[in-house]
């Protein structure tokens, strides 16, 4: 099992070949992220955007020309299209975005041809958890605002396909809510219990996933057992499923500013790997994005 952000490096270079990066209009933030992929041995990187620019920028920031890739493209709007075109041609493996607007790029994705992932897709936020030698992430936090219940199934699924591809055997899921009790009133204790049974009868293989539950309960067991919920999830979630993503994204930043946890992200539920510029991901922690999308793409991790 994977179990640190380094050890998702770690397993990228040891399993997976030096992955071809496109980014549309770097920043030199970006610029210093890829270099230093490269320099590990994880990226080949590609720009995208006016050479000329580019290669002023290169210099700037003391990139050597012959470690990169240059596409002249001159106008903006042809860009998201573009990247996602050598992804769907084999051209290139990933696209990170750089500059472009996440919407454009999001939307390029979605009509990306006959294996468009319109309505598939999802994001879950990774996080390492301090002095336990654990990962775990919570979803969905930026794509899916107010899902459904056939919603959040989805979502589920493509955060079981993550868990794979860290090697988390038989993944706990922590059906997140108000309160621990089902409440009609209140849909998302509904939907929750309503994935708990669908786990029950073995509708997700080999997941466990417990709900509803909330926050404190799922990360304590001495708190469910002080509120007597007997479950099997709580001190132990790989997973937690957020209602909406105003729990989520809140959920998310308060790890993040207030616990200081380390966090990437995942765009999932797309056949193109598509690396978001999230503003809270650290400049260190976007080269194991790269790793982290190198092992989405060579799939599942053998389980341990």
């Amino acid at each position: 099992m994977i179990r640190s952000f380094q050890d998702i490096v770690k397993e990228a270079l040891a399993r997976t070949p030096k992955r071809k990066v496109v980014v549309p209009e770097p920043d030199r933030a970006t610029l210093d992220v890829l270099y230093d992929a490269s320099r590990l041995g994880l990226a080949d990187p590609v720009f995208m955007g006016r050479q000329r620019l580019i290669e002023d920028a290169l210099a700037d920031a003391s990139c050597p020309l012959s470690c990169v890739e240059i596409i002249d493209v001159e106008d903006a709007r042809e860009m998201p299209s573009t990247a996602i075109a050598m992804l769907r041609e084999g051209r290139a493996d990933m696209v990170m975005q750089g500059t472009l607007n996440q919407r454009d790029l999001i939307s390029a994705l979605a009509a990306a041809g006959p294996q468009a992932p319109k309505n598939g897709m999802s994001y879950a936020s990774l996080f390492e958890m301090p002095g336990a030698s654990r990962l775990f992430m919570i979803t969905d936090t930026y794509i899916r605002n107010f899902p459904a219940l056939a919603e959040k199934k989805l979502i589920i699924e493509n955060g079981l396909a993550l868990a794979r591809v860290l090697g988390i055997g038989a993944p706990k899921i922590a059906a997140l809510a108000a309160i621990e009790q089902v409440n009609p009133q209140i849909p998302s204790t509904m939907d929750s219990a309503i994935l708990s049974k669908m786990s029950e009868r073995g509708q997700f293989a080999e997941a466990l996933i417990d709900g509803p539950i909330d926050i404190d309960c799922a990360f304590s067991s001495d708190a469910a057992a002080r509120k007597g919920l007997a479950s099997p999830v709580t001190g132990k979630v790989d997973i937690y499923l957020v209602p909406d993503i105003e729990s989520g994204y809140s959920f998310a930043q308060l790890l993040i500013f207030i616990g200081r946890m380390p966090v990437v992200g995942a765009l999932l539920g797309t056949p193109f790997l598509v690396i978001l510029d999230m503003p809270f991901v650290l400049p260190g922690d976007r080269v194991t994005e790269i790793a982290l999308a190198s092992l989405m793409k060579e799939g599942p991790h053998e389980c341990t």
